[in-house]
């Protein structure tokens, strides 16, 4: 019995730990676990960053679409048309190739009005460079920043009444014949 307890011993006392093979294996083991979590989460990461743009593109692209056709919509407006007359903002003019259109219209902003059109009145849309432009105050600012969007087409074209619902609202990618402008556009 007491050899027995010895040899115990010598065995707890010859055990203290891993040996170097089974240490190896499991830092092996737990390094392929580390790899495989550092893949996913740069998968994650790519990916969020990928739906973060675009929906800023779509977010600027709606934004800028949702503009130009309340804009449009008001085209022509003058607070004294119950009085008949010629109405001096009548005039919309479109100009220039697809992919350069320019819009032009006038509306009254007067608080007290002269009928006539002012430079702050007249406004218009552009495709200026890769961006969208609109005149305010007689000087044509971007509507779209250019490090997010590049706009390649803006097309004008005009339409029937029924044609300038909300379901007419300009699509990315799409070429629509309604009322409101429609852009093509590419992401960079």
């Amino acid at each position: 019995m007491a050899d027995a307890r010895m040899s115990r011993r010598r065995n707890l006392a010859s055990q203290r730990g891993l040996s170097l093979v089974e240490l190896l294996v499991g830092f092996a083991v737990a390094l392929f676990v580390v790899i495989g979590s550092i893949a996913l989460l740069v998968d994650q990461l790519r990916d969020s960053r990928r739906l973060l743009l675009e929906a800023r593109v779509h977010q600027d692209l709606r934004a800028a679409a949702d503009l130009i056709t309340r804009d449009l919509r008001r085209a022509g407006y003058w607070q004294h048309a119950p009085a008949g007359g010629a109405n001096p903002y009548e005039e919309v003019t479109t100009a220039g190739p697809e992919t350069a259109a320019v819009v032009r219209y006038s509306f009254s902003r007067d608080a007290l009005e002269n009928d006539s059109v002012d430079a702050a009145e007249a406004t218009g849309f552009r495709l200026g460079g890769d961006t969208l432009q609109t005149l305010n105050g007689g000087s044509w600012q971007a509507m779209t920043d250019p490090g997010t969007v590049r706009i390649t087409h803006f097309r004008s074209a005009r339409g029937s009444a029924s044609s300038r619902s909300a379901s007419s609202a300009c699509r990315p990618a799409r070429s629509a014949r309604r009322a409101a402008p429609c852009c093509r556009c590419a992401a960079t």
